[in-house]
């Protein structure tokens, strides 16, 4: 009991940048109470039956009193007499974002990097959190997931290039092991990423190609390596100190006849 109660206290109230997230939360809840069908459905489709109707009015006092103390004061007013209008009055406000914000997300999960040595999945999952938020936030938003398989094969950065050319020139298998198809999804995708980070040889050759590239980039990579460039700027600098503080060459005298 103590744990659900603290859970509910955890649980971040309304607000004008957290729709999405507060109404996934707000929807779990609702169903762990049992109440979430009051706004999946209306009254009219229990009027003739006595019992359920009993259990939906029970539900909707219910999950409007548990929305309403998830949202600030000032928004009280909005309350409605069923769960679904409150709902739904709720969403309308806040769950629609405009143009320019919309573009900010977009441009945002465009320009995703994968972290150096770090499993992709990881990357990938915070991609399709965000592709799942844009197109909640805009129906109209519907990138096909072969497009986005697409644009993470080409963010991935070095290290993967045997890999990515091994399913592009190979042809597709009903399995998807192999090739490439329009029923691609991210969570294929993800698979197949997660299993050549986890096999051994592939690991340590990525690991090798990252440190290369740290090596000659000035990536640090917990030790103190420099640059190429810089390396080179030093030593030049280095020759020309020792060039400069070298003793001149004796003279022999020339002899007179």
């Amino acid at each position: 009991m103590s744990s659900n109660r603290n859970s509910f206290a955890n649980f971040e109230n309304l607000n004008a940048n957290n729709w999405t997230l507060w109404s996934n939360n707000m929807k779990n809840y609702l169903r762990i109470q049992n109440c979430w069908f009051a706004i999946k459905k209306a009254k009219s489709e229990y009027t003739d039956h006595e019992d359920k109707l009993k259990d939906w009015e029970e539900a909707n006092q219910k999950a409007i009193g548990i929305i309403g103390m998830k949202i600030p004061t000032n928004l009280s007013h909005l309350q409605k007499d069923t769960a679904k209008d409150f709902w739904e009055t709720l969403q309308n406000q806040y769950g629609k974002v405009g143009t320019a914000a919309l573009v900010t997300k977009l441009l945002d999960l465009f320009h995703i990097t994968f972290k150096p040595g770090q499993n992709p999945a990881v990357t990938l999952d915070s991609f399709k959190n965000k592709y799942i938020e844009i197109s909640t936030l805009n129906d109209k938003i519907q990138i096909p997931e072969f497009v986005l398989c697409a644009l993470l094969l080409h963010k991935i950065g070095r290290g993967w290039d045997n890999f990515i050319s091994n399913i592009m020139t190979n042809k597709s298998t009903p399995d998807k092991t192999t090739g490439v198809n329009e029923h691609w999804t991210l969570d294929h995708l993800r698979t197949l990423l997660s299993e050549e980070y986890n096999s051994p040889l592939s690991r340590a050759s990525h690991n090798n190609t990252y440190a290369n590239v740290a090596r000659f980039s000035g990536i640090q990579t917990g030790g103190t390596t420099q640059s190429f460039s810089s390396q080179r700027a030093k030593n030049t600098r280095c020759g020309a100190k020792r060039s400069n503080s070298a003793p001149a060459p004796s003279r022999t005298p020339l002899e007179v006849p």
